[in-house]
This record gives C-alpha cells, sequence and structure tokens, in this order.
C-alpha cells in the first residue's frame, strides 16, 4: 500500500512538471542573433560636407561670364547667362542656359514641371529642351520639389548640389527627386551630389533622377545619404545607358522596394508614365557600366551594391497573376513564374560597400514575411560581365523560421548570365535559404 502510494505519487509529480515545463517553454520567441543592423545606423551626413570643404579647396574650374553678356558662345552654340532657375521661362525651354554664380532655390520654381509627370499640374505641358550647363556651380537652400520636371532631347551638365541642399516636407509627388523627374532622350553629365537625400520623417526619397528613359546619365558622383527611399542616383531606367557614376553615401528604406547604390530598378518593357501600346510589350535592355559603390545599403529585398534589380516580371498582368500573388507568394520561388525578358547588361561595375539585412523589418512590416534577391551587385540580374564585390553580406547568417528567404549570392541572388564575376566575400546563410552562393545564389534557366 504504501509502495502504491509512492508510485501514485510520483506519477502525480511527473504530470505537474511536465505541464510547468510545457507552460514555461512554450514556443520560444525568435531571437535575432544575426549581424543585421536597424535603418540609418551609417548615416554620416559630417563625411559629405568634409568631401565638398577638401573639393572646394581644390577648386573648382568656372566658365568667365562678363558681368553685362546678355549671351556668350559654348562650343559654338549660344547660351543666356542667368542668376537663378527663375530666369527660366517656359516660353525659352528650347533655349541654353549657363550659370553666373552659386544659388539659392529656396522659394524657387521647377523647370518644366509637365503633367506627364505630375497630372494635377496646372503649367504649361511643355519639356525643357534646351541645354543647361551649372557651370561648376553649387545649388543650395531648403527644397521640397524637383529642379527640373521633365526633359527631352536636353543636356544637363555641371552642376552640385551643396550639402547645405536640404530635404523640406512636402505633398507633391516632385518632392523624392532632386535633379529629374523624367529624362527622355536626353544627356545628364557630370552632377556631383553632396546633399542628404530624404528625411527620416518623410518616406519619399526618389535620388537625384526619377525615371531615365532611352537617356545617358554619366560621370555623376553622390556623397550624400540616403536617409529615407530605395534610390539614390536613378529610381528607373529603360533603354538607357548608366556610366563612370559612383555613390558613397549609406542607404535606407523601411519599405520592400528594390534598392541599388546607383540604379533602383531596370525596366525592360515601358516607362509607366510614357509608355505607348507597342512600347509596353517591346525587349528592351539597358547599361550600367563602369560604376562604383561606397556606401552600406540596408534593406530586404531586392537589394544590390550597384543594381537593385533588373526587372522581369514587373508586369503582373502578361504573367497572369495578381501583384499580390506575385509580391508575396510567388516571387521567391522564381521557378514558379513565367519572367519576362530584360537582356540589360551589368559590366564593368565594382561593389565596396556592405549590405544588410533590416534589423527593423519585422516591426515595421509584420505582414510582410519575404525576403528575396540579394547581392553585391545587383539583387536580380540578366546579364552580369567582369563585376567585382568587395564588400559583404551580413544579416542572414540566422532568419526567423516563420520567413520565407531566397536567392543570396556575393554577385547576385539570381541572374540569367554571368561572366568575369569574382567577390572576395564569404557568404554566411541561414540552412534555411535554398539558394545561396559565394558568387551566384540561382542560375536562371531559359
Amino acid at each position: 500500500m504504501r509502495r502504491a502510494i509512492c508510485i501514485l505519487m510520483a506519477i502525480c509529480m511527473s504530470v505537474v512538471i511536465c505541464t510547468l515545463s510545457l507552460i514555461g517553454c512554450g514556443e520560444k520567441e525568435f531571437v535575432d542573433t544575426s549581424n543585421a543592423v536597424s535603418r540609418n545606423s551609417f548615416d554620416n551626413p559630417d563625411f559629405a560636407k568634409e568631401q565638398e570643404a577638401n573639393d572646394d579647396a581644390a577648386g573648382r574650374e568656372h566658365i568667365s561670364i562678363p558681368d553685362d553678356a546678355e549671351t556668350i558662345t559654348i562650343d559654338g552654340e549660344q547660351y543666356i547667362p542667368i542668376d537663378n532657375m527663375d530666369d527660366i521661362s517656359y516660353v525659352d525651354y528650347d533655349k541654353n542656359f549657363i550659370l553666373k554664380h552659386d544659388i539659392d532655390i529656396r522659394g524657387k520654381g521647377c523647370v518644366a514641371p509637365a503633367k506627364v509627370l505630375s497630372p494635377s499640374s496646372t503649367s504649361h505641358d511643355i519639356p525643357f529642351t534646351g541645354k543647361f550647363n551649372g557651370n561648376n556651380y553649387k545649388v543650395y537652400g531648403e527644397r521640397g520639389w524637383v529642379l527640373f520636371g521633365y526633359i527631352k532631347d536636353a543636356e544637363i551638365s555641371n552642376l552640385i548640389f551643396s550639402s547645405e541642399m536640404i530635404s523640406s516636407l512636402s505633398k507633391t509627388a516632385a518632392t523624392g527627386m532632386v535633379l529629374c523627374g523624367i529624362a527622355e532622350n536626353s544627356t545628364i553629365k557630370n552632377i556631383t551630389n553632396y546633399s542628404t537625400l530624404g528625411r527620416k520623417d518623410q518616406a519619399t526619397s526618389l535620388g537625384l533622377i526619377l525615371y531615365l528613359y532611352k537617356s545617358t546619365l554619366e560621370n555623376v558622383i553622390n556623397y550624400g545619404d540616403v536617409v529615407e527611399g530605395s534610390a539614390c542616383i536613378v529610381k528607373y531606367m529603360f533603354d538607357s545607358t548608366v556610366k563612370n557614376c559612383k555613390n558613397y553615401g549609406s542607404i535606407s528604406y523601411k519599405y520592400q522596394y528594390p534598392i541599388g547604390g546607383i540604379v533602383s530598378e531596370i525596366l525592360a518593357h515601358h516607362i509607366p508614365v510614357l509608355a505607348s501600346n507597342g512600347e509596353a510589350t517591346a525587349t528592351v535592355g539597358s547599361v550600367v557600366e563602369n560604376c562604383e559603390n561606397y556606401g552600406n545599403i540596408i534593406g530586404t529585398s531586392y537589394v544590390g551594391g550597384i543594381v537593385g534589380r533588373v526587372a522581369m516580371y514587373q508586369d503582373a498582368h502578361t504573367i497572369g497573376l495578381t501583384y499580390g500573388q506575385i509580391f508575396y507568394d510567388y516571387f521567391t520561388d522564381i521557378s514558379k513564374v513565367k519572367l519576362l525578358s530584360n537582356p540589360s547588361v551589368i559590366k564593368n561595375c565594382t561593389n565596396y560597400g556592405n549590405l544588410y539585412r533590416d534589423k527593423d523589418y519585422e516591426h515595421s512590416t509584420p505582414n510582410l514575411t519575404v525576403m528575396c534577391c540579394v547581392g553585391g551587385i545587383t539583387g536580380l540580374g540578366y546579364q552580369i560581365e567582369n563585376c567585382k564585390n568587395n564588400g559583404n553580406i551580413y544579416g542572414f547568417e540566422v532568419v526567423n523560421p516563420e520567413y520565407t528567404v531566397d536567392y543570396i549570392g556575393g554577385i547576385t541572388g539570381a541572374a540569367v548570365n554571368l561572366s568575369e564575376c569574382t567577390s572576395s566575400t564569404k557568404l554566411v546563410a541561414a540552412s534555411s535559404i535554398n539558394h545561396t552562393n559565394d558568387i551566384c545564389g540561382y542560375t536562371i534557366e531559359r
């Protein structure tokens, strides 16, 4: 009897202990022990200011303009010297202009704020078609809208955005860009930016240029941090060339959009605001070449040191899926998606910056449990040639088991073709991530 009681007590104690164990040791909450970082961890506006001061001390070349000159001739063409941007009237959008000195653009208007960029605009629907030579002078002052709205068959060159250029709060569509909204059949060259792009209290930074359309961009250098935005130099490009550009600023963005040190996204089939029926079904490639990134980038999906994404399924209607299906259900499994062709080339580019997973991601976007495509050169690419990655990729050593994470590579998360590419990073990724590699996480077969 005594033994039976002891056995019964032992059983009861075991039940109690097991019950307490289950109560106290339920499903453990995920603890992020990776090297992911919080947004804006590397922002350093003093770096851009110091670089600006050093460049000022080294001297800047200006074309001498007589005080009483109404026009001057440069390479056989006439230019009108101006004191501020409001000197460019819409009736003269086909003429050439040159700055006479540094200008404060606080309160000044936008050149060519065409309806193609902002449908609610009441301005004249006329693009700027002349040439604008900044003459290596600076633009400064607080501003909440773009300098040039829409340029076509035009040229912008030799312009400097000072670190004293400040983004102000604005509800207009042009607030996120600094230099140009749309550049069509145009050339933009020799631009230097020292200003901080975006504001932490306004997630609208779209970089220096929103749409680069059938145009060429060259010799653009950015030193400013992108504190809340997915684009640094170019947001979207289509049938265009970007070459000899450099970024030194850090980039952080809380939303799940492509992030690139030079270009956010290369489109293949259209620019939404300019698309025609034929163009929307065309297959057109772009080129990004001889570009370098030194800035650290913090993001979650489609993150690249040079280009965030070469878009191959941006048009949901041609795939037969909804945008939500692409973005949340299918976009990490490339084998399930009918990829469109985008024969764009990224070549002779080098990344020196580090790429980090956004540590704040789970707190700010609890419903987005998919992360996809991260690479030292591009998150998702088509043709990548002779590119080098000297940066590291952090934050994927440990990932939340409830999340779907895929396609991480030293050069690219996924691409169709790679040749002569090297990466010094030794990628460390969680075993739950299916496609990872020191060069290419996944080779897309067509």
